[in-house]
């Protein structure tokens, strides 16, 4: 599913009737994505870091909240902090 939604706008692939939720209503809890496999989730975040910090921020909470997860080393010593 390579395409953009603006070129799958443009050729019909899809329409407003299809779309049922932005990223911020799912991270946010408004809505809850698929119910079952014939659904669809599709987003394109192209160039938005910001979708990438919620995104993390999110997964980072739900693994403390269930106790999964695992602490990685990614450095000896903090360079910016």
């Amino acid at each position: 599913m390579g395409d953009t939604m603006a070129y799958m706008f443009r050729d019909g692939k899809i329409d407003d009737s299809r779309i049922d939720a932005s990223v911020s209503d799912l991270m946010a809890g408004r809505k809850s994505g698929r119910d079952n496999d014939d659904q669809l989730t599709y987003t394109c975040n192209v160039g938005l870091g910001l979708y990438d910090v919620a995104i993390a921020a999110r997964v980072y909470q739900y693994a403390k909240e269930n106790g999964i997860g695992q602490k990685l080393k990614l450095w000896d010593e903090p360079i910016m902090v």
